[in-house]
């Protein structure tokens, strides 16, 4: 009996031990979810992915994502846990001493480095790939957003605009959205950019240049070719991945330029204009910017921006009921319907 009232009596502290455990690591895996996903993001892209969020398309689209996104992150959280576990704990007296031969921790260092960087690596790229999967998710929206609205303009060809240009809108606005994931810090085709291309990269590089007794867009669109030079934009260093340039290490202006630019040379647009439904599919080429690791995720390419290396294809869709035909010329006019 008086066991059984002493269980009775630990188990609140039992119970509140656990449960301060699960919110503390709970807490744990949220912060690193966190980091990981305010890295790959800017501020135009987040708004593009709350926008995107207040409809079930979205949701579903990206709900495996999220997903993965946040068991990735309690992964990263347990290997912090563990490791944490492992320094601070101490043996009692009764431990034993290992006697190591001469030679043999060098030995073993030697074989676990090889697995611990490629796991590194792995886990670091799955991470990425996973952050492109879901910009990809809010990417299509955008584009196939863009689609729909100028679709209807092409099909009865009114103020010039052809398939050609909502294909090219719905890429500027996918290209936009996919920007903070693209790397940047490696050889690609500093040329290629449509005109309203290069003005969206204005934009996004305007928006770091505050001077309100100019135009920072147009003095954006002017500098930005410039951001662009470099050893590694414009000479093939024999580099197609290195860890530190996969994060990045370039100011944030040259960094915003590189990485539309290659985002606008990785992505591909088809559009779609069914008799009732119009939208986008989206083909979007990820660089795999981690060294030793790129063949396990992605296939060797040459044609994607000028720059060689391994790639993952992500392919989304996306579309919506059609807009009523629009007249074809603009009300006001003459002869106008």
């Amino acid at each position: 009996m008086a066991d059984s009232k002493d269980r009775q009596a630990d188990w609140p502290a039992f119970a509140a031990k656990w449960l301060t455990r699960v919110v503390a690591h709970g807490l744990g895996v949220g912060v690193v979810a966190s980091v990981l996903f305010f890295a790959n993001v800017n501020r135009v892209t987040l708004e593009a992915i709350w926008d995107s969020a207040q409809h079930v398309a979205f949701l579903e689209l990206a709900w495996f994502e999220v997903a993965l996104h946040m068991g990735l992150a309690a992964c990263l959280w347990a290997l912090l846990v563990i490791g944490y576990e492992l320094v601070t704990s101490r043996e009692g007296s009764a431990r034993q001493t290992l006697k190591l031969e001469r030679g043999s921790v060098m030995t073993e260092t030697l074989v676990v480095l090889p697995i611990f960087f490629i796991l590194t690596f792995g886990i670091a790229q799955l991470a990425i790939n996973n952050m492109a999967g879901l910009l990809a998710n809010a990417a299509v929206f955008q584009a196939g957003r863009a689609a729909w609205l100028w679709s209807g303009e092409a099909e009865v060809g009114r103020n010039g605009v052809s398939g050609t240009k909502v294909e090219e809108m719905a890429r500027i606005q996918a290209a936009a959205v996919l920007t903070p994931i693209a790397p940047a810090e490696f050889i690609q085709n500093p040329g290629g950019l449509s005109d309203e291309a290069k003005q969206m990269r204005g934009v996004l590089l305007g928006g770091q240049m505050p001077a309100f007794s100019q135009d920072t867009g147009a003095t954006a669109q002017t500098a930005a070719p410039a951001l662009l030079a470099g050893e590694n934009m414009t000479n093939f260093s024999n580099q197609d991945s290195a860890f530190f340039r996969a994060f990045d290490t370039s100011g944030w202006r040259q960094r915003t330029v590189r990485k539309f630019t290659f985002a606008y040379h990785s992505t591909e647009i088809t559009v779609i204009n069914g008799s009732d439904e119009a939208g986008v599919n989206l083909r979007y080429h990820h660089h795999q910017a981690m060294p030793y690791i790129g063949k396990f995720f992605g296939d060797w390419r040459t044609d994607v921006g000028n720059r060689p290396g391994h790639y993952a294809t992500i392919e989304r869709e996306f579309t919506m009921p059609k807009q009523i035909s629009p007249n074809p010329c603009n009300p006001g006019i003459t002869g106008c319907p």
